[in-house]
C-alpha cells in the first residue's frame, strides 16, 4: 500500500514539474527571453523613446458632459481631503478580507530615477502555474528596477484550493485575496478590492499596473514608458473598446446585465481586462468612487462606467497586444495564452 502510494505522489510530482517546465519553456520561447536586447536607463534609449513618446501612442477619448456625475466628483473631492459627504454608499461593504500580506507594500529600496510601480495581477486560486511564471518572469526581467517593483494577486475564496492558497500567501507573501467566491460573475468584487487594497496599503506608489494572469507585462518597456509622460498624475491607457458595444441581455450570457443594474443598452468606453494602467491619482478617485455606483458584473465596464462617471480621460494605446507576445519587445503587455 505505502509503495503505491509512492508510486502516485512520484508520478503527481513528475506530471507537475514537466508541466511548470513546458509551461516555462513555450513562454521562454513565445517571448523569446534568451535573446532579449540590452535595455538601458529609461529616458536614455532613443529606439524605444520614439515608439513611447508621450503622444505618439495615444487615443483620448472625450467624455460628454452628460454622462458625468457633477455630484459624484464633488463627493469624491471631499473624501480624498477626508472630508465628510452627504452621499450614501449603493455599495455596502460585505466581504473581508482572508489573506493579505502583512503590512503595507513598501519602496524603501526605490530608485529615485524610476517611478514606483505597483503590479496587480487578477488571478484564479486554481492558476498556480501561472502565478510561479509570473514570478519567475518578473525576476528575470525587472533588473535594476526590482526596488521600485511590487507584484501582487487577486484572488477570490475556494473551498477546494484555500489550503494551498494560504501555504502560498505564507511562502510568497503576495497574495490579496477576500471571501467572496472566486467567479467570472464575481470578478467586479475582485477590482473593487484591487483598488481598495492599492489606495490604503500602497499609498506611497506612482502608477499601477493591472493585469489578468494569463498576460505578460514587459517591465522594462513599462518603466521606458512611464519616464516620458508629461502628464503622469492623468495616465489611464491600455487597450480601449469605445463606447457603443451592445449590453447582453442573455440571462445564460456569463456577460449579462440585467436592464434594472444598468439601463442603457450601450457600454461606456472601457479596457477589456488584460492589462491597463493608471497613476495613484485616478486608481485613488476610483476606489473612492466605487460605493457610490451601482454594481454590475462585467468588471471592466463597470471600471470604465464610473470613469466616465468621475470625467476620467481613458487613453486608447496600442501598446497592448491582445493577440499573442510574437512582438513582445515593442509592447507593454500581451496576452500570452489565447
Amino acid at each position: 500500500m505505502n509503495k503505491c502510494l509512492g508510486c502516485i505522489y512520484s508520478v503527481s510530482l513528475f506530471i507537475g514539474i514537466f508541466s511548470f517546465t513546458y509551461l516555462y519553456f513555450y513562454v521562454s520561447t513565445k517571448l523569446n527571453l534568451r535573446h532579449r536586447p540590452s535595455f538601458k536607463t529609461p529616458g536614455k534609449n532613443p529606439s524605444l523613446l520614439s515608439v513611447f513618446n508621450a503622444g505618439h501612442h495615444i487615443k483620448e477619448i472625450d467624455i460628454p458632459s452628460y454622462e458625468m456625475d457633477l455630484k459624484l466628483m464633488k463627493a469624491v473631492e471631499k473624501l480624498i481631503r477626508r472630508d465628510r459627504i452627504d452621499l450614501k454608499p449603493v455599495n455596502l461593504e460585505k466581504f473581508r478580507y482572508m489573506v493579505r500580506p502583512n503590512g503595507p507594500c513598501d519602496f524603501h529600496n526605490a530608485s529615485s530615477n524610476f517611478s514606483r510601480v505597483l503590479v496587480l495581477v487578477k488571478s484564479a486560486p486554481d492558476h498556480y502555474r501561472l502565478r510561479q511564471w509570473l514570478r519567475l518572469l518578473m525576476n528575470e526581467t525587472v533588473g535594476q528596477m526590482a526596488g521600485n517593483l511590487r507584484m501582487f494577486f487577486l484572488l477570490g475564496y475556494s473551498k477546494e484550493m484555500n489550503i494551498d492558497i494560504n501555504a502560498e500567501s505564507k511562502k510568497y507573501g503576495d497574495i490579496i485575496q477576500k471571501n467572496f467566491i472566486d467567479t467570472y460573475r464575481n470578478l467586479t468584487y475582485k477590482t473593487q478590492m484591487a483598488f481598495e487594497w492599492a489606495t490604503t496599503d500602497c499609498a506611497s506608489v506612482d502608477f499601477v499596473l493591472f493585469q489578468d494572469d494569463d498576460f505578460f507585462a514587459n517591465i522594462k518597456n513599462v518603466f521606458e514608458f512611464l519616464s516620458v509622460q508629461l502628464k503622469p498624475e492623468e495616465l489611464f491607457t491600455g487597450f480601449l473598446v469605445e463606447k457603443g458595444s451592445s449590453v447582453v441581455r442573455d440571462r445564460t450570457s456569463k456577460w449579462f446585465v440585467s436592464d434594472i443594474a444598468f439601463s442603457n443598452e450601450v457600454f461606456p468606453a472601457y479596457f477589456p481586462g488584460g492589462s491597463y494602467i493608471a497613476s495613484y491619482k485616478i486608481v485613488e478617485s476610483l476606489s473612492y468612487a466605487f460605493p457610490y455606483v451601482k454594481f454590475i458584473p462585467v468588471d471592466d465596464v463597470y471600471v470604465g462606467l464610473v470613469a466616465s462617471k468621475l470625467g476620467l480621460a481613458m487613453k486608447a494605446s496600442h501598446l497592448f497586444y491582445f493577440s499573442d507576445c510574437d512582438n513582445w519587445h515593442s509592447c507593454l503587455a500581451c496576452k500570452a495564452f489565447t
